[in-house]
């Protein structure tokens, strides 16, 4: 996430998947494999959060004509066109992708939907994302959808944020589910890579410990020692 870093990163990844996506394109071809058809929204993803215009324009075109008429959508594309709808825009989609979510009845293309709301570049959207996740227009068993949906590390650091500030309401609502707060915990903690966060969330759960979920507060905290071990150690030679 590092700007010019960012950048060349993303060209490179372009260059390397060109092909590939040249290859596979957006619609199913006969005798496709199993693994061939869960490799197209795979890559298409990729690609499209890769910054490749092209990609992020078609998804919005097909997102488009779901609304009106789901059936023109395949169903492999759901996470795709939904994720990358929220990727390549701003409020308007986000509210469009909202909208689609309240009125949809199928439980997988919700959940889809759901999870796109935290993958919008833009903080305040990833913030709205997570307070409406929470509340109780959303079933309790599905606010990791967005908290784990996140696509950057402003992403990211907007949700260990937000679980600060939501902490005791996030603890009512989970405390006494010992998987669904080791599932909240595990996404938020373990993306990080700088030592001086690692610090911050020792502080913080020092102050408000989870003994259920202290393994995983643990374990959260050594990969990101070893993240941050890899930085100082490989990053002017990426």
């Amino acid at each position: 996430d590092d700007g010019e870093v960012r950048d060349d990163f993303n060209l490179f990844a372009r260059r390397m998947l060109s092909a590939a996506v040249s290859q596979k394109g957006w619609d199913a071809k006969v005798d496709e494999t199993h693994l061939e058809i869960m490799l197209r929204p795979r890559l298409l993803f990729a690609y499209g959060c890769y910054g490749d215009t092209a990609i992020l324009q078609e998804a919005r075109r097909r997102f488009t004509a779901f609304l009106p008429n789901p059936h023109t959508l395949d169903p492999n594309l759901y996470g795709t066109v939904f994720g990358l709808t929220a990727w390549g825009g701003g409020r308007a989609e986000y509210d469009m992708l909202a909208d689609a979510y309240r009125s949809e009845e199928h439980p997988e293309i919700k959940v889809r939907l759901l999870a796109s709301l935290g993958m919008f570049p833009q903080k305040e959207l990833i913030e709205k994302a997570l307070h409406y996740a929470l509340s109780d227009k959303v079933r309790a068993q599905d606010f990791t959808y967005v908290m784990h949906s996140k696509l950057t590390n402003s992403g990211q650091e907007c949700a260990w944020d937000f679980l600060k500030q939501e902490w005791d309401a996030v603890l009512r609502r989970y405390g006494g589910n010992v998987k669904m707060m080791v599932h909240i915990l595990d996404g938020v903690l373990e993306v990080f890579d700088t030592e001086e966060r690692a610090e911050e969330i020792e502080r913080f759960f020092e102050d408000h410990p989870v003994p259920n979920a202290r393994r995983t507060i643990l374990q959260s905290l050594e990969t990101i020692r070893i993240r941050a071990a890899w930085r100082e150690r490989d990053y002017d030679a990426i």
